[in-house]
């Protein structure tokens, strides 16, 4: 009882978020014609919705490269905290990455193309060669574990899996933005079955209003739950976090 009853603020700081985010989008338990949206409709602006997500996420993932480079600097791993893809090297080209999609998209972006494209082959090439100068920095031997052919290969694949993480770590956060459509899409079936019971708005169509919501709430809070907590746990806790027992770092 004592667990559940904990669990309960949870619950309040859900339903806290679910109501700014209805006042955001103009949406009071499916009714959509109640106020105007003070942000924006989620079926109406699906792509700025997604955009918008996809732009948190990346903020999120910044914060967590941030902290995997404070806990390098608290446990004094100077090389991998300015050359490893959980370093400097890493979040610069993660940014350069963003950039170069960016200017792309925007005309006026202010950074130009060759200059995200020059960063990006530097980072590559500081992240290629990190292992070697840990190596060479704590005096290790041999400098190339297993010779230069199998060190580059694995340093290759290596880097290939640190951009597909970028990449699937990113469009993640889409889901976030895909949950609000998702919930706007259910909210409107519920109206119009309600319709389907009672043109005039009767008994029926209240209780299809009433169950309808309870079964949006359950479910979608179900669904919801599961993703963030994947979110949470695999694209921002995995950047920084280490077990084992470790205390020499920030978590």
């Amino acid at each position: 009882l004592i667990g559940l009853a904990n669990f309960g603020w949870v619950l309040t700081a859900c339903g806290v978020a679910s109501m700014i985010f209805g006042v955001l989008y103009g949406s009071v338990f499916g009714f959509e014609e109640v106020f105007d949206p003070i942000w924006i409709s989620p079926l109406h602006d699906i792509m700025r919705l997604l955009i918008t997500t996809l732009a948190a996420g990346a903020i999120l993932l910044t914060l967590a490269d941030i902290l995997a480079i404070v806990n390098l600097v608290i446990r004094k791993d100077w090389v991998g905290m300015i050359f490893s893809g959980k370093g400097i090297a890493g979040l610069l080209l993660y940014w350069a990455l963003i950039g170069f999609i960016l200017s792309m998209v925007l005309p006026a972006f202010p950074i130009p193309k060759l200059v995200l494209i020059i960063l990006s082959i530097v980072c590559v090439l500081m992240m290629m060669s990190a292992e070697f100068l840990d190596h060479l920095f704590h005096e290790k031997r041999p400098l190339f574990k297993g010779g230069f052919l199998l060190y580059f290969i694995t340093a290759f694949f290596e880097l290939f899996e640190i951009f597909i993480s970028y990449l699937s770590n990113s469009l993640s956060y889409v889901r976030v933005g895909a949950f609000a459509v998702a919930h706007a899409g259910l909210s409107q079936v519920v109206m119009i079955l309600a319709e389907m019971v009672s043109p005039v708005h009767g008994a029926g169509y209240w209780v299809v209003i009433v169950l309808g919501n309870l079964f949006i709430i359950g479910f979608e809070g179900m669904i919801v739950s599961i993703q963030t907590l994947r979110l949470e746990y695999y694209e921002f806790f995995s950047k920084f976090f280490r077990g084992g027992g470790d205390r020499k770092s920030v978590v």
